[in-house]
């Protein structure tokens, strides 16, 4: 499925899913493939695009495709799922498979974490990849009903409000709220990629109004699942979240080091 190419998108969060929508709004002019079978992703990339380089999600367990640079992301916030495989933790494979990785990059490290403990075993995996800390700083809250519109987050601060998530690790989500000094009144947690019911949000914008909230916060891959939804304008408001090394200037020179070496090779 084609979700957008270098020129517009076609499909909807419900057909292409919200990830690779919210990755279509984001990257204009970048094309967003969804296929099951992704080589045959991959053929169908290269019969529109001469020079193309392709970046996976989740795509270091996806062992059929032969990969030129591995970048294993670990999430400080949980880094080794309980250290069980699924279906007992997170893990899709054993924590020894860090030694395939040939850059490394530890997101959240915004959060409180053994940082030293998480690299002691990152080494005892793999000596040489090099290691880059993410942060998540929240830049903006736009209204949902309009985008366009930026708010500062300090005009939220100490400010009631109603927490509405659906992804993967909602703490993370809270923690942010809460370090910005909102006043969480209650939260709604769904699981991961929930698609909201009409019902289910009235629900919630109810209880916004009977708690006394001054507004529903949610997150960017949550409002366009709401996309569809009926609701006015000033009722929900977006998180917006930037994804940046602690050295910006430092990790893009590695990064890019490290690609153009690949194309050298090739």
């Amino acid at each position: 499925l084609v979700v957008s190419d270098d020129q517009q998108i076609f499909s909807n969060p419900k057909e292409g899913g919200d990830e690779p929508y919210l990755l279509a709004k984001k990257l204009p002019g970048v094309p967003v493939i969804v296929a099951k079978d992704r080589y045959i992703g991959g053929q169908l990339t290269e019969d529109r695009y001469r020079k193309v380089v392709y970046l996976l999600d989740d795509g270091y367990q996806h062992l059929r495709l032969k990969r030129d640079l591995n970048i294993l992301i670990i999430d400080a916030s949980d880094p080794f799922g309980g250290s069980q495989l699924v279906p007992s933790g997170r893990l899709r494979e054993p924590i020894s498979e860090i030694r395939r990785a040939d850059t490394i990059i530890i997101s959240r490290a915004h959060m409180p974490a053994n940082f030293e403990g998480l690299e002691a075993e990152i080494r005892r995996c793999n000596k040489v990849a090099p290691i880059s800390y993410f942060h998540h700083d929240v830049t903006n809250i736009f209204d949902a009903k309009k985008t366009s519109s930026r708010l500062h987050v300090r005009d939220f601060i100490g400010q009631p409000v109603i927490a509405l998530a659906a992804v993967g690790n909602p703490q993370v989500f809270l923690y942010d709220l809460s370090h910005y000094q909102m006043e969480i009144v209650d939260q709604f947690i769904f699981r991961d990629h929930h698609r909201f019911k009409q019902s289910e949000l009235e629900q919630v914008l109810q209880h916004a109004k009977n708690m006394g909230a001054s507004a529903v916060i949610t997150t960017q891959k949550d409002a366009v699942r709401m996309e569809s939804l009926n609701f006015q304008e000033g009722e929900i408001f977006v998180l917006e979240i930037d994804f940046r090394p602690e050295n910006a200037i430092a990790y893009k020179k590695q990064f890019l080091e490290e690609v153009e070496t690949l194309f050298e090779i090739r």
